[in-house]
């Protein structure tokens, strides 16, 4: 039998660590500034076969009131494990994880595999002991999506509801700019996001995580305007290698209307297809059906599935302590409040 070892590493400067651009968020500035904002310590947890190494995954860890919480991610996203070489399959080193969390004094996990394992063995599987809660993603694949700069849609009658739409939008002369700039997000931040957040009755994000996401990190604001320059609506971005990461959309109901959010996800699919990416990922919708999912899956996209495995190892934090300290986090047993 192959001898298995776990390393858990602390990210404690950007260097002389392991590329991990490849995965979601997984630009180095990116996840010191969101774990930053929200007071993470994010570690990389590497997992060997006979010094071979299995998988690779980074996470969070939080502590609250003098007890260690590991996880994946939360609202704004999950990282996960990614398979390096094929030995083992993930469940093969949960004995080894729980041992580590013992070892760590981690008294609440949450793990998470990735929706870019294509192959179904790679996902996590129910064990004794442990939680099984599936994610579901809606993703387009760029290389699928467009060809030479334009939209390539195979489903004739996607392309068809899409084209539609597209024209009309162009006949408007809608703008767009793409940027960094703390004033161009204001600006849709105030007049789309916040507005359409009260139109859904839903929860806004904190302009501060934006703002530190753009100047700390590798988020970028993607903006329509017409010709009066009025920001009509637009979508906060993240980039990684592999991923673009469609974090938020907002665009206010009237100007849906005027099929805004079409012309920007056109922009959007050919910045992806520009910077080379392989993946858009629309992440998931909340309802799970609808309007809002009919119109991603307009665009190409195909449902991408994940789990997480949680596993309670004597936590005494009550519902009420995680609620407080845990906004926008997927801490077990949290998620499932």
């Amino acid at each position: 039998m192959l001898k298995l070892n776990i390393e858990l590493n602390k990210f404690k400067s950007n260097k002389n660590l392991e590329p991990i651009n490849f995965m979601p968020f997984g630009d180095k500035n990116t996840l010191i500034a969101l774990s930053n904002f929200y007071n993470l310590t994010p570690v990389i947890i590497k997992l060997k076969a006979q010094s071979r190494l299995n998988w690779v995954g980074v996470f969070f860890i939080k502590e609250i009131k003098g007890e260690k919480c590991l996880f994946s991610g939360g609202r704004f996203g999950f990282l996960g494990f990614h398979e390096k070489v094929k030995i083992y399959p993930l469940n093969h080193y949960l004995n080894e994880i729980e041992k580590l969390c013992i070892e760590e004094n981690i008294k609440l996990i949450s793990i998470a595999d990735s929706y870019l394992n294509s192959e179904k063995e790679n996902h996590l599987k129910k064990k004794d002991g442990w939680n099984l809660q599936e994610v579901t993603y809606l993703v387009a694949n760029v290389k699928e999506s467009v060809s030479a700069g334009k939209l390539s849609f195979r489903k004739s009658q996607k392309r068809s509801n899409v084209s539609r739409a597209l024209k009309d939008a162009h006949n408007q002369s809608l703008k767009f700019n793409i940027s960094k700039s703390i004033k161009q997000l204001i600006d849709w931040y105030e007049n789309c996001h916040l507005k359409r957040i009260k139109e859904l009755s839903g929860k806004s994000w904190d302009l501060k995580l934006f703002k530190d996401l753009i100047t700390k990190g590798s988020g970028e604001i993607v903006s329509i305007y017409n010709d009066n320059n009025e920001t009509l609506g637009g979508c906060f971005i993240i980039n990684s290698s592999e991923v673009l990461e469609l974090f938020m959309m907002s665009t206010p109901q009237i100007n849906q209307k005027k099929n805004v959010n079409y012309f920007l996800t056109e922009i959007l699919y050919k910045l992806a297809y520009e910077k080379g990416n392989k993946y858009i990922n629309w992440q998931a919708s909340n309802p799970p059906t609808g309007s809002l999912v009919n119109f991603k899956l307009n665009w190409n996209c195909k449902p991408r599935n994940f789990q997480i495995l949680n596993k309670n190892f004597g936590s005494r934090l009550n519902e009420e302590t995680l609620k407080i300290t845990c906004k926008d986090l997927f801490v077990y047993p949290y998620s499932l409040l």
